[in-house]
């Protein structure tokens, strides 16, 4: 009885041990590697979670095929049938229901991250397409940096929110930047176009594809429990990238000051949690919660590593 139901657990269990062993070997490895070897860091951490999927993928197969050939009445499936083990098939039946509907969730909101992500963000915050007669010459110079950096042109909305917001939505189609008219109250304009750099190298990095598949891993790696520390960590890479990448392009004084007076703002939480859990890339000073799972730096580590570029 209990051996039936462990052959149709332990290939899953297995899967844990080992996407697990290879996190933390990830996560030891990173502490040779040089701290702003991004690029580097990105694929170790990366392949972790692509691997836990990948194992659990490829033992799937045999435990569906056991599931849906428990009708045989062949001694293999003699207990699967016997009325006094019918928990033995509820078992059976909750966990490759699990499976399915984890892999199902996965799959659907990296998708929707990924290609939808622009339209949700424009609802939620109703956000209005602008061009430079709205805000002046900040929006050739966003055309400008957008030129250095060489990415397409991006589409700019201005949300009409007092609460200083930025990010990027890089995926399909149009590269966008959103700006709430906070921010540009907030700032200088020194100041904001180092706040729109950053978010440029967020596009050109390909965040938005990055995250979106790395959420979908981190659901659908149910058998990767390091997972829930190293998709945080990749995503606080990204950001240090970002900060890099975008002060290179502006200043990294100008990105420091608008770190700081970003941080002085309390952000609204429902549309940052939203927007959050769909990748995107929030321009976030504030360390909210335990920093392991934290997918944005400290204010203090991002302004270190600013002051050493």
């Amino acid at each position: 009885m209990l051996e039936a139901v462990w052959g149709f657990i332990e290939p899953y269990a297995d899967v844990l041990f080992i996407s697990t062993a290879i996190s933390l070997i990830s996560l030891l490895v990173l502490k040779a590697l040089d701290k702003t070897a991004y690029k580097t860091r990105t694929l170790i951490l990366f392949a972790p979670l692509a691997g836990s999927l990948a194992l659990a993928l490829w033992i799937s197969p045999g435990c569906f095929a056991h599931y849906l050939s428990i009708q045989s009445w062949d001694p293999i499936h003699l207990i699967c049938n016997d009325p006094n083990y019918a928990y033995i098939r509820w078992i059976c039946t909750s966990w490759v229901g699990l499976i399915s509907t984890t892999f199902t969730i996965a799959a659907g909101l990296g998708a929707i991250s990924y290609y939808f992500g622009g339209a949700i963000a424009q609802r939620i915050y109703k956000a209005e397409e602008i061009t430079g007669d709205e805000i002046g010459p900040i929006f050739n110079d966003i055309l400008d940096l957008s030129e250095e950096a060489d990415i397409d042109e991006p589409i700019v909305y201005l949300l009409q929110s007092s609460t200083p917001k930025i990010f990027s939505y890089g995926g399909h189609g149009w590269p966008s930047i959103y700006i709430s008219v906070g921010l540009l109250e907030l700032l200088n304009r020194d100041e904001v176009l180092a706040a729109v750099g950053h978010e440029i190298a967020h596009i050109k990095n390909h965040d938005t594809l990055l995250m979106s598949a790395a959420l979908s891993l981190k659901i659908a790696g149910l058998f990767n429990l390091i997972g829930l520390v190293v998709d945080p960590m990749l995503s606080r890479d990204r950001e240090f990238m970002a900060d890099y990448e975008g002060a290179r392009l502006t200043s990294p004084k100008a990105l420091i000051s608008a770190l700081i007076k970003v941080s002085n703002i309390e952000s609204s939480g429902l549309s940052g949690l939203v927007l959050g859990a769909l990748s995107f890339s929030l321009f976030s000073a504030k360390k909210q919660g335990w920093s392991m799972l934290c997918r944005h730096p400290s204010l203090d580590e991002r302004i270190k590593r600013l002051l050493d570029y």
